[in-house]
């Protein structure tokens, strides 16, 4: 066991990785202790710093990264950067704000900040995607083809999941930054709980992130069905036709 447990946190890119955000946890968490954090602008600079090397640490682990020299890597980190700034921002004001008398201040550039990301997002997201699905079997495939062979596995179904919950939390977005603006006066209405609901899909989003992390890309799809099989879902759908 102790043998197994070395080699995976010091031989494999995820034990590096895991290793790596521990130690940098551990710091932030001391960075984080002073009575004084929030006044010293070393600490909270500190604390900047800290977090995106957790963030760095963790998409250097990544598939995409693993795979390709530096382009699998780049794509990844302005991928979760930008989700991470907006999602992070947007889970933190709907969550912890007590009312919405700010509401408005707080989307003046708040949305601007989320329509930059959310480019940012979709962007490096279809190159992080490229990269993940990218078939060896057929290596003159689109990406339309790939993508569309991907749906017989858990990884495709799952990243197709991904980005329908994706086009809903952008009509939240546009929602909540754009037409709720006109009812803000309106006392009966509280901006906070579709914010909050558009927080909730993003975790969704998350958990289907994590199910695709777990999951074996369809670069070799067919050698892929025959050591695992296809989806629960593909098979259904076998015996229901």
């Amino acid at each position: 066991m102790w043998f197994i447990f070395k080699n995976v946190l010091l031989t494999f890119e995820v034990g590096q990785s895991w290793v790596f955000i521990t130690l940098i946890s551990a710091l932030l968490i001391r960075v984080l202790l002073p009575k004084n954090f929030k006044s010293n602008p070393i600490l909270l600079g500190l604390a900047l710093l800290l977090t995106l090397l957790m963030l760095v640490g963790y998409t250097r682990s990544s598939h995409a990264a693993s795979i390709t020299e530096w382009q699998g890597f780049l794509a990844h980190t302005f991928h979760f950067l930008a989700v991470t700034v907006w999602i992070g921002i947007l889970f933190v004001a709907s969550w912890f704000s007590k009312t919405k008398e700010n509401w408005l201040r707080f989307l003046k550039w708040f949305t601007p900040v989320a329509v930059v990301c959310l480019v940012i997002v979709s962007v490096a997201g279809y190159f992080t995607m490229s990269i993940d699905i990218n078939s060896y079997d057929y290596p003159n495939a689109s990406i339309f083809q790939e993508y569309q062979n991907s749906l017989t596995v858990n990884y495709g179904q799952a990243l197709l999941f991904k980005h329908l919950f994706m086009v809903s939390l952008v009509l939240f977005a546009i929602i909540n930054g754009i037409i709720f603006r006109k009812r803000n006066n309106d006392a009966s209405f509280n901006p906070l709980k579709w914010a909050r609901l558009e927080s909730i899909y993003a975790l969704v989003i998350f958990g289907l992130t994590a199910f695709m992390g777990q999951s074996w890309p369809p670069h070799q799809i067919y050698s892929l069905i025959k050591s695992y099989g296809a989806s629960p879902y593909t098979q259904l759908l076998r015996k229901v036709i």
